[in-house]
């Protein structure tokens, strides 16, 4: 998806290009003519392709209001969201301390749930957040410029051509959509803090090569930490989140029991199997 790649030629093809024409061919009617339900599924990275996608394609958005056919996106343990505005909830770390790789704070962070949302200022930075980026709030942890990529935005031609076009487009259809959360019950460790969460699945259990509260390459840099500590805290946030911006719930969200950052115990699970093959 990227243009800089091949050699610098700009022959690429985006990922969301790729997903729409596998949509295009599962929805034809004379090549499935039974098909009833189609899921979109990720887990970490994925996950957030997952939720990206369906904030994006117009496509999808078209074929999800087909009565005959459930399309649902299914995404599981992300690192971070995409917002739908500037405002994210309140929450610090004491002193953080962030480079473009990570953020490493002085103290434990306030104990969710936060409960109150404000747009984050430089002034806030270890006082209501537990950091700031101007960047924030650009994608794709929020639905900023995609084309301002001189002023630390991405160039995302999929979203200039073909995918929603205006935050108030993304706003109406994003709810509509059959979109479900999965977040582990023990998907609770970050390595930049003090102290590890009790409930961190490698705070004791961490192989060679990681250290206790591995992250497993969990987004730490400012505009995710802004989202949460954790990928279970991001999740539940989120939620929260969704519900504030609409006025009512929108979406489902499970916590799966017992399992950390980990696809194939999320999937297998009985809420995971129950949400994908009903």
């Amino acid at each position: 998806s990227d243009p800089k790649c091949c050699g610098g030629t700009g022959l690429t093809v985006s990922s969301f290009h790729i997903l729409d024409h596998m949509l295009g061919i599962l929805t034809n009617k004379r090549l499935y003519p039974n098909m009833e339900k189609i899921s979109y599924v990720g887990h970490s990275a994925g996950g957030q392709m997952v939720q990206r996608y369906a904030i994006l394609s117009v496509f999808a958005a078209l074929w999800d209001y087909d009565a005959d056919i459930d399309l649902q996106f299914v995404i599981a343990n992300p690192s971070s969201y995409t917002y739908l505005d500037d405002h994210r909830f309140m929450y610090a770390c004491g002193n953080c301390t962030c480079s473009v790789r990570n953020c490493t704070c002085d103290q434990d962070c306030t104990e969710p749930p936060y409960t109150e949302l404000a747009k984050p200022q430089k002034d806030s930075a270890g006082k209501n957040f537990p950091c700031y980026s101007p960047y924030y709030n650009r994608w794709p942890y929020g639905i900023g410029s995609f084309s301002e990529e001189k002023r630390g935005g991405h160039w995302i031609p999929y979203a200039l051509r073909d995918g929603i076009l205006g935050v108030e487009k993304a706003l109406r259809i994003y709810p509509k959509l059959h979109v479900v959360y999965l977040v582990g019950q023990n998907d609770t460790c970050n390595d930049g803090l003090p102290t590890c969460d009790v409930s961190c699945w490698k705070r004791e259990n961490f192989s060679k090569g990681e250290w206790p509260c591995f992250r497993n390459q969990m987004d730490s840099r400012c505009p995710a930490m802004l989202q949460g500590p954790c990928r279970r805290t991001r999740g539940r946030q989120y939620m929260k989140y969704l519900e504030d911006l609409y006025g009512e719930p929108v979406h489902q969200l499970f916590e799966v029991p017992g399992i950390g950052h980990n696809a194939t115990g999320m999937f297998i699970s009985p809420i995971g199997l129950k949400v994908l093959f009903g």
